[in-house]
Formats: structure tokens, C-alpha cells, sequence
């Protein structure tokens, strides 16, 4: 029984022992398991509580040594790694570069997911929701305030509030301006989950109307205009002619339902449609978000909404509503693009990954004889890979430093180039989590590249390799060169494609032809507040001012006034209708000044343009654009035909006087939409969009523009004049970051692509010198040594196509909801990704197989 116990103890103690590196248990292990036993031996004479603590010291010692002999090695190894690494710089300054590369285009990928698409600013955003009804479109975002009332009386939810949107004009904090308010019922702070900075928010009693006017302002106004005053709570600002106590601040971080980073304050709801009914406005409806209870389920919260929603409305059973989760609202549109680049730049790590690998794998047949000696005198196998796995993570370290850099950059002209409409642009940042990701990615780099080196260096067989000191042909190392080569080739083409894809519809839809000329314009935004010009005739007098003013500018050439900038985003709609018999139709409809359309170069196609005579009390007029005209009059003439036109809630009957060609008016569409062009004159609006075409460049310009308007009213805030050219451009800002960024990948993904297949090529020809040199000796020509390579190199490359063809065919899918006027599978894209990575690898396999055609055949025959 002794025996037994004796031998078990043995073997426990001599598998602890494996806690310690092998090279460890080899100088000393037999050392401390004869100490072991002795101590044991005493241990067991003295009873089982000796014993015991024996066995605590062993397992307290083992747990605090082995660690530390583990470092020391890994230590001694990247030490001498290192040192290899100084005696070949050149080729361990392109790999770190390589590696650079990929990890940096990744650190910078993840950093944009995880600011847009994990790190929303709410509490459990999982559950937030924004409540939809039906229409006869589908759903939409717009529930009536009874409605919203109906709602706040359930319990479906935990928590619903109603929101909307204005932009007073704020004076009493320096020089008038407009701000940017968000109008909310009380709860929205507890249902985001946002806290103040200091004060307070509004509650229930202060969203009604006997209550005094309260506003909620964010940390960014706080700052730049209040400069940070301890004492602004408590403060009053006036909103409109309105006075308003400030009751808190809200931090940086609370952004509100759009998750976007502009709103200056908030204000209750209540507050906000007393201020629309002073301005003799009406405010019907407004969206509502609302938070699940925990475990609640969509489905029933939507049933029990509907069912409230019908009785307080007393619809029909068709009334409907749907639950959108605020996540999608917000970062649906973009999600399915950023996780398509950021799989874009995994392809790039993966190619630089291959490309160290195979140059580890060249460098690994150098190091045959030196592998071969270090087994021979006693070195693992394990020993080997260790050794060759912590040079490999070394390499990843050295290139992830380099990579965290390029990430920085890389971030610096990313972040500018995205559209501002995308919300978490302010949160993208390399903070904690973001380095402690680039950490993982770093060794995990290292450890692909790493592994395949060091299992194929591990199989040296010393015997064979000391015998023969030349570089015999390794069949199984070619073959897995070329395997590295074909994947290479294989991610290229297919991220090739998908630029190709992007760029094409980036090209489509850039409007270089948008069916108006944007040069030499500048757009300032006038919106007149409604207090101090409630009628109107204000809003006549004033733009007709301004554009008298203005033109005295010498160097200016036009001014008009539009309600709708084409391209710019702006929506003003009216219901047309020509037949009672036939169903209304909605339109665009911009209200115009008479110059208007000479001004933006629009073509006349019949009829005659808006005049200075279509003046107030004249009978009303109107222009239609082709596709309008098309639908309404497919064969007649629309000239001098009447419409009845529903706008601003008033209807009028309207004549066609003219037929205008069509001008594009979205981003993301080719065609164009119905549009009719009314008289400014006729129907007035309080925001407008003043054109003015000028010989000056914009910076000069802007100030002029804003002292004309400071001349006619002091207190009228008004933003800088911007290039119309600008906002054209910023229509596809979506797509030109995309295909850009795509594009970029694509190009790093080729070059390292050429130059894997460059070293790859050049490797070739090192390992049959010999039999080059034979091959010249018996009559081959260069021309023909050359051509055995290209063949060699150009088999790999079509190899590479058709799989990267196949695999293109599989990704570009997930681009379908961002192309245009073109399918995810687009021969012609497919064909030009395919000749560029044919041409590229040809010049790659061509310079590195033409040191081939220079080789003499006596020297490389006295060489063997």
C-alpha cells in the first residue's frame, strides 16, 4: 500500500513538473524529484499535516516559478529573433511593413464598427423601439398627438415619448442665432437613460400648458456660447420672443433619438406647439419612441398598441403599428456597408498574413542547416515551433506598433471623408477597448502567419539535411508556396471586384450632368422667424429686398430664391390633381422666383419660364418637368392646361405655362422625380434658399451676403453661404466613401498580391539556378527560360482568378442594396478586376523571372 502511494505521488509530482518548460525539466528535474522524494520521506514520518503543507509549499512554488521560466525563454527566443531581424533589415522591414498594413486597415475598421455600430449612447439600446404606423406607403414614422396621447395612457411600454424637431432663434447669450432644439414629452431622458451634468431635466408638470417655458441645454452649447458658466442654470435665454429658464445641461455623450451629435437643447413638447400656434402654424404629428419592458416581446407590445391606437382613434381593425429598433433606424442603412469594408480589410490582413508567411517559409530554408544542428544536439521539436512561433509574434508586435500608427492616420482622412448623416462620427476614437482589440489582432496576426513556418521548419530531419549541404527541391514547400500565392490571388480579385462594383455606381450616380449648373453658386438659407414676420407679405418684402441688395454686387451676375435645392436633401411636396375622376399624385414642388430657372441653366422645353408678371393676385401659374408631363399628359400638351395644387394646406387651381427638362433631384436615383415649379410670388414661404450666382470665390462672398442681410435685419441669424457645387458632391458622399475606401483595400491587397507573387517567382529561380545554367548550356534560350516561369506564374494567377471569381460571385451580394443601375454580379466590373490582376501579376512574374535570362551558365554550374 506504501509502494502504491509512493508511486502516485511520484507520478502527480512528475506531472507537475510539465508546468515547467521542457528545457527546465531536463537541467533540473531529476534534481528536484530526488529533493521531492527526501522532503516527502521526512514529511510522511512526521504525520499527514507535514504532508500536507509539503504538498502546499510544492504547488505554491511550482504556481510562482514556472511563469517566470516560461518568460525568461520566450524572452531569450524574441531576443534572438530580434537579432536575426538586424542582420536581414530588408526583408524584415517589408514584412513589418506588410503587417502594418493589414493590421493597421483593421485597428481602423474596428474602430468605425465599434463607435457606429456598437457603442450606442443609450441604456440597453436593445430595447428601444420606434413605434411606426401604417399608411397607405407602408409604414410611417408620424403619429398624431391624440394618438400619442391614446398611448401614454397604456402600459405596453415602459417608457414613450413624442419628438420633433424646430429651430429657434436664441438671443440673451451674445449675438442672435439659431439653435438647434429637440421638442420631447418629459420622458425622454429616463427612456434613453441620460443623466445631467448638473441641474436638472423637465418633468411631467412642466410639459403642459399652464407651465412656465423651461429648456434643457446640451454641454456643447453650454460651451461654446455660454463658455462653460457656473451659473447658467437658472439663466434665462430667449427662444423666439420667448423667454426660457435654463433648468440643466446634459453631457457631450447624451445625443438624443437621431444619435447624432447637433442638438443644442431641449424643450418640452407642450412648450413647443404653444410657440407653432403663436406662429400660426400647426404641429399634426410627431414620431414616437418608447422602451420595451425586460423580457417583453415586440409582437404583444405591438397588438396591445394597435388595439389602443383603434379605440382611441376609433379605426377600423386595419390600423396597424410595428416596432423598429431604434439600433436600426439609426445605423440600418449603414451597417450592411461598414461590416462589407470591414470585411474588406480582413481580406487584407489575410493576404499580408500570407505574404510573411511565405517569406517566413524562405526564410526557414536558409535556416535548414542551423534547425537541423539545434535538433541534432537535443532540441524539441516543440522547442523548434516555440522558437519559431515567438520570432512570429514578434514580427506582429513590431508591425501591430507600426499598424496602431497607420490606424491613427488612417483614421485622420477616414473620419472627415464619411457622411456626416452617419451617426457616432464624434465617438470614433482609439480608446481602451479599441487598443486591447488591436492587441488581440496583433497576436492573433502572428500566430497565422507564424504557424504554418513553424510546423514545416519542425519537420527537418537532421541526418538528411547535414549530409547535403545544397537546397535540395522540397515538392510539399512548393506546393504550399504556390497554395499561399493562389489564396492571395483569390481575396485580391474578389476585393477587386467589389471596388469595381462601387466605383461604377459611385460614377453613375455622380451627377456631372444633374440637369443644371452648379458653378459659380452659393446657397444661403434664410428662415424668417414667424414671430417677428408672421404674414406673407413679410416674407415677399423681405427676400425681394435682399435680392435687390444683393444684385447691386458687381461681382454678381444673379439672385433667385428656391424652397427645394436640388441634390441638397430638402423635401417641400404639394397634391396635384387634374381630373376629379383621377387620384391625386404628389409631387416635389419648389416655389421659385421668377429668374429661377435661367438662372440654374434649366432647359425650356415648351412654353415659357416663370416671369416677373406671375405676381400676387394674377392668376396663378405653374411649370412641370418632363416627368411630370409624362405622367399626367403621356400625349397631349401640358401648356395651358389647369392643375388643382394642394400646398401649405391651402388648394388653388393652377395653370401649366411651361415644361421644364428634368433636373436630378436625389443622390441615390438616376431617374428624376415629378416636380412642379410654383411662383414664389403666389405662394410665399417663410424658408427659403437664396442662389446667388457671383464671380467671387465662396470665402470671399459669404461675408458680403451676411452684411446685406444684417442690413435689413440686425437680429436675423443666418449660416454661412455654401457652394452649390458642394452640396452636388455631398449627394453621393455615401458611395464616394465607399468605393474610395473599398478601392484603397483593393489597391494594398494587389500590390502585396504582386509582391507575394514577385517573391515567390524570385524563389523559383534561386532554387534552379543549377538547372538553369544546364538548361543554357544545351541551347535554351533566354527568352525561353524566361517563359517557363511566366508559365509557371501565370498557371497560379488563373488559378487564383477563377477561385477569386468564385468568391466575388458569394460576397458582392452584401453589396446589393448599395449598387445602382448594376448587379452584384456585373461582368463588366468582374472582367476589369480580372484584366488588372492579370496585368498587375504579368509585371510582378515578369521582373522577378527576368533575373533568370542573366544568369551565366558556367558560373551557376560551377556553383553546384
Amino acid at each position: 500500500m506504501a509502494d502504491e502511494r509512493h508511486r502516485l505521488a511520484d507520478r502527480v509530482y512528475r506531472w507537475l513538473l510539465r508546468l515547467f518548460p521542457q528545457e527546465f525539466r531536463g537541467d533540473f528535474g531529476e534534481q528536484m524529484t530526488d529533493d521531492f522524494n527526501d522532503q516527502r520521506a521526512d514529511a510522511v514520518a512526521e504525520g499527514g499535516m507535514a504532508l500536507a503543507r509539503l504538498w502546499w509549499r510544492t504547488l505554491r512554488g511550482f504556481a510562482w516559478l514556472a511563469p517566470g521560466e516560461h518568460l525568461q525563454i520566450l524572452l531569450r527566443d524574441a531576443s534572438y529573433g530580434l537579432r536575426l531581424m538586424r542582420r536581414h533589415s530588408l526583408a524584415t522591414t517589408a514584412a513589418i511593413v506588410t503587417i502594418a498594413l493589414g493590421i493597421g486597415a483593421n485597428t481602423a475598421m474596428f474602430t468605425v464598427i465599434k463607435a457606429i455600430l456598437l457603442d450606442l449612447p443609450y441604456k440597453d439600446p436593445e430595447r428601444l423601439v420606434a413605434i411606426l404606423t401604417d399608411s397607405p406607403k407602408g409604414y410611417s414614422a408620424a403619429v398624431t398627438l391624440p394618438q400619442l396621447d391614446t398611448w401614454n395612457h397604456t402600459t405596453a411600454l415602459e417608457g414613450l415619448f413624442g419628438y420633433w424637431s424646430m429651430s429657434p432663434v436664441v438671443t440673451g447669450a451674445g449675438e442672435a442665432r439659431r439653435v438647434r432644439c429637440e421638442c420631447a414629452s418629459a420622458p425622454i431622458f429616463t427612456v434613453l437613460g441620460g443623466a445631467p451634468l448638473t441641474g436638472r431635466t423637465f418633468t411631467a408638470q412642466e410639459d403642459t400648458e399652464q407651465a412656465e417655458s423651461v429648456v434643457v441645454l446640451h454641454e456643447r452649447f453650454w460651451t461654446q456660447v455660454l463658455n462653460r458658466d457656473p451659473n447658467a442654470v437658472g439663466r434665462s435665454l430667449t427662444l423666439d420672443g420667448t423667454p426660457s429658464t435654463v433648468i440643466g445641461i446634459m453631457p457631450a455623450t447624451f445625443v438624443g433619438p437621431r444619435g447624432r451629435d447637433v442638438t443644442d437643447a431641449w424643450l418640452p413638447l407642450t412648450d413647443c406647439l404653444r410657440r407653432f400656434r403663436a406662429e400660426k402654424r400647426t404641429l399634426m404629428f410627431v414620431n414616437a419612441y418608447g422602451r420595451l419592458r425586460p423580457g417583453e416581446s415586440p409582437r404583444v407590445v405591438e397588438a396591445q398598441l394597435s388595439a389602443a391606437m383603434e379605440a382611441g382613434a376609433e379605426r377600423s381593425s386595419s390600423a396597424r403599428v410595428h416596432l423598429q429598433p431604434l439600433t436600426e433606424q439609426l445605423v440600418g442603412d449603414i451597417r450592411t456597408l461598414l461590416l462589407a469594408l470591414f470585411a474588406a480589410s480582413v481580406f487584407v490582413l489575410l493576404i499580408a498574413c500570407a505574404n510573411v508567411a511565405s517569406l517566413l517559409l524562405g526564410r526557414a530554408d536558409t535556416r535548414r542547416r542551423e534547425l537541423a544542428i539545434r535538433v541534432a544536439i537535443g532540441c524539441s521539436r516543440a522547442g523548434i515551433v516555440r522558437q519559431l512561433l515567438t520570432e512570429s509574434l514578434v514580427f506582429a508586435m513590431l508591425g501591430g506598433a507600426v499598424g496602431l500608427l497607420f490606424a491613427h492616420w488612417t483614421l485622420q482622412l477616414l473620419v472627415p471623408s464619411m457622411p456626416g448623416w452617419i451617426p457616432g462620427l464624434n465617438r470614433i476614437t482609439l480608446d481602451t477597448p479599441v487598443l486591447a482589440g488591436f492587441l488581440v489582432i496583433s497576436l492573433t496576426t502572428g500566430l497565422v502567419f507564424g504557424v504554418l513556418p513553424a510546423w514545416s521548419a519542425s519537420q527537418v530531419r537532421p541526418g538528411t539535411v547535414l549530409k547535403d549541404s545544397v537546397l535540395g527541391r522540397r515538392p510539399a514547400r512548393k506546393r504550399l508556396r504556390a497554395v499561399i500565392v493562389i489564396a492571395e490571388v483569390t481575396l485580391s480579385v474578389a476585393l477587386l471586384a467589389g471596388a469595381a462594383l462601387l466605383l461604377k455606381t459611385f460614377l453613375h450616380l455622380r451627377p456631372d450632368n444633374p440637369g443644371f449648373d452648379p458653378a459659380r453658386k452659393l446657397v444661403m438659407l434664410i428662415n424668417l422667424p414667424r414671430g417677428r414676420y408672421p404674414d406673407a407679405t413679410g416674407w415677399r418684402t423681405f427676400i425681394d429686398s435682399l435680392r435687390q441688395r444683393i444684385s447691386s454686387e458687381p461681382a454678381v451676375e444673379s439672385v433667385e430664391a428656391t424652397s427645394i435645392v436640388p441634390l441638397s436633401g430638402n423635401i417641400n411636396q404639394a397634391t396635384v390633381q387634374e381630373d376629379a375622376a383621377v387620384a391625386p399624385m404628389t409631387v416635389d414642388a419648389p416655389i421659385v422666383t421668377p429668374g429661377y430657372v435661367d438662372a440654374m441653366r434649366i432647359r425650356i422645353l415648351r412654353g415659357r419660364a416663370l416671369s416677373t408678371r406671375d405676381e400676387r393676385g394674377a392668376p396663378e401659374v405653374a411649370l412641370v418637368n418632363e416627368t411630370l408631363a409624362r405622367r399626367l399628359w403621356p400625349t397631349a400638351d401640358p401648356v395651358g392646361r389647369s392643375l388643382s395644387v394642394e400646398l401649405f394646406g391651402g388648394t388653388s387651381s393652377a395653370v401649366i405655362v411651361g415644361v421644364v427638362a428634368d433636373v436630378r433631384s436625389s443622390g441615390n436615383k438616376l431617374g428624376a422625380r415629378p416636380e412642379l415649379y410654383v411662383a414664389f410670388a403666389q405662394h410665399p414661404s417663410s424658408i427659403m434658399r437664396v442662389i446667388v450666382t457671383t464671380y467671387e470665390p465662396a470665402d470671399r462672398m459669404a461675408p458680403i451676403l451676411k452684411r446685406h442681410v444684417a442690413a435689413i435685419d440686425p437680429a436675423l441669424p443666418v449660416g454661412d453661404a455654401e457652394p452649390l457645387t458642394a452640396l452636388v458632391a455631398g449627394s453621393v458622399a455615401t458611395w464616394r466613401f465607399a468605393a474610395m475606401l473599398l478601392g484603397a483595400f483593393a489597391g494594398i491587397a494587389l500590390i502585396l498580391a504582386a509582391l507575394g507573387l514577385f517573391a515567390v517567382v524570385g524563389c523559383w529561380v534561386a532554387e534552379r539556378t543549377s538547372e538553369i545554367g544546364v538548361r543554357m548550356a544545351l541551347g535554351a534560350s533566354r527568352a525561353r527560360v524566361l517563359r517557363l516561369f511566366m508559365v509557371s506564374a501565370g498557371s497560379l494567377t488563373i488559378v487564383g482568378l477563377l477561385a477569386g471569381i468564385a468568391l466575388a460571385a458569394l460576397t458582392t451580394r452584401f453589396l446589393s442594396e448599395w449598387l445602382v443601375d448594376t448587379t452584384p454580379l456585373d461582368r463588366s466590373a468582374f472582367a476589369g478586376a480580372g484584366m488588372v490582376m492579370i496585368a498587375t501579376a504579368l509585371t510582378a512574374s515578369y521582373l522577378a523571372a527576368r533575373r533568370a535570362t542573366t544568369i551565366d551558365p558556367i558560373i551557376a554550374l560551377r556553383s553546384e
